[in-house]
């Protein structure tokens, strides 16, 4: 089995108190260096995309740098996630980085751009939740940044999509390589949602899974409170892990639209994908 991605958090502290991503009810704890090496070598034939996110801020790690080098030296692609608001301590470290997403949701937007503009060593993707008002400041501060209309091409899209929900992501380049994400916010699946869907579909276990700052592995990078607990990659093979019983009628039930799990029931994110 070869993933598209691997989401590995490396540390799940964040600087951050953003109001889309509810806190989780984990240790707070920093991944080590050593761990880290053993996640990489352990995923190296399963996928060549790593995604440095689940919760917390990547760049607050004090081993950031030392992380991306290792990652890159051993020949996979790295993607990060950030809020975006320590862009600028490590500008050096992004020439091992393939793309840079930005959550353009902090109070320091125009700053955060700012820094981003000084990027040159990678992809940098600006991700918006919500556009659906003609007043949406970081709409209008990408727009004076980039001098493009962004407003308009969104428009677009959404004629020829002939819906307003933004229910997929609509994407298109800035300038370079620099682009911009825009989507409606959706409500994190948590076990305590009333909601249920227990029919669907999701790319879960077939294009990704997560691996979070303890070593447990989890099916997406949605469960953030590690209540699909697959195993633990410091104490079993990937191989083990994902030949498990849980793991395989997961799969078996995706392919069936069918949900094992309550935590998927409990999910509104994969309706995206029906």
């Amino acid at each position: 089995m070869k993933f598209k991605k691997i989401y590995i958090e490396i540390t799940n502290i964040c600087n951050m108190n953003c109001s889309f991503c509810p806190p989780h009810k984990r240790k707070n704890d920093y991944m080590s260096k050593e761990e880290f090496e053993c996640i990489l070598d352990k995923i190296k034939p399963y996928t060549d995309y790593i995604y440095l996110h689940v919760k917390g801020e990547p760049l607050l790690h004090p081993d950031f740098d030392k992380f991306v080098k290792l990652a890159f030296d051993k020949g996979f692609f790295v993607n990060i996630t950030t809020n975006g608001t320590l862009l600028d301590k490590h500008i050096d470290a992004f020439k091992y980085v393939r793309q840079i997403n930005i959550s353009l949701h902090a109070t320091n937007q125009q700053e955060i751009i700012n820094s981003a503009k000084q990027i040159k060593d990678c992809y940098v993707n600006f991700r918006v939740w919500n556009f659906v008002d003609e007043e949406n400041k970081t709409i209008k501060l990408l727009e004076d940044a980039f001098d493009i209309d962004i407003q308009s091409k969104l428009k677009e899209k959404l004629i020829e999509v002939n819906h307003n929900s933004l229910q997929k992501e609509i994407n298109f380049t800035l300038k370079d390589n620099f682009y911009v994400s825009v989507q409606n916010e959706f409500k994190w699946p948590d076990l305590s949602n009333k909601q249920e869907f227990e029919n669907g579909y999701c790319h879960a276990l077939k294009d990704h899974i997560a691996i979070l700052v303890d070593g447990t592995v989890v099916p997406c990078c949605l469960d953030n409170n590690g209540d699909i607990n697959l195993g633990n990659i410091f104490e079993e093979s990937l191989e083990e892990i994902l030949n498990s019983k849980r793991t395989i009628d997961m799969i078996d039930g995706f392919k069936n639209r069918i949900c094992t799990e309550e935590l998927c029931k409990k999910c509104e994110y994969k309706n995206k994908f029906n």
